[in-house]
């Protein structure tokens, strides 16, 4: 699977960190292995802790053309990972581009973070062709609509995301860490089989 990972910044924080375990964690033992390359709309210091882990590294706006990257790879997934980098990349997905789109934005909601409005978010999550959401979240906000193309994960309760707003460590990632982490992957390949 060539997947794009789509975030709004490069700077350290649990939306990266997660990312960069999400790099890390393979799904088949042998094989074939996923290649993962991450578009960004702004720069930043996780760059490093991405770099390795990644194949490459796009950054818009220091003379990378976003529209460019997604036509021209011949991806079989593109991945909003947050809000912002969703609502900057949706339109242009949605308008011109067949290669599903999976927004995990809803998922890693942090305390303080970018909102857009319950109805722009809604809108994004149903024009996705798969929402990741977090499990541990109001049971209200499930749209029945959406169906198969809709799916809990437990980021919070696993330890990806700390309540306090501080990064996971890569090196001390929980058993229940890595099963959601191996669960999350193997949802990008499902949205890139359909």
């Amino acid at each position: 699977m060539r997947c794009l990972h789509v975030v709004d910044t490069l700077r350290p924080s649990p939306i990266t960190a997660a990312l960069a375990a999400l790099l890390g964690t393979r799904v088949r033992a042998a094989g074939e292995s996923d290649v993962h390359d991450v578009l960004a709309f702004c720069g930043g210091t996780a760059d490093d802790a991405l770099r390795s882990r990644a194949r490459r590294i796009f950054v818009a706006g220091a003379g990378i053309d976003a529209a460019a990257v997604v036509h021209a790879r011949d991806y079989h997934v593109i991945h909003a990972v947050d809000a912002s980098a969703a609502h900057r990349i949706a339109p242009l997905i949605l308008g011109s581009s067949a290669t599903p789109l999976v927004y995990s934005g809803r998922a890693l909601v942090l305390p303080g973070g970018p909102t857009f409005g319950r109805a722009a978010d809604e809108s994004l999550a149903a024009a996705a062709d798969l929402t990741i959401l977090e499990a541990s979240a109001e049971g209200t906000e499930a749209r029945t609509d959406l169906g198969s193309r809709m799916v809990r994960l437990d980021l919070a309760r696993s330890g990806l995301l700390p309540a306090d707003g501080t990064a996971v460590s890569l090196d001390t990632l929980t058993p229940s860490a890595s099963s959601v982490l191996r669960e999350w992957l193997a949802c990008l390949a499902r949205a890139a089989a359909a």
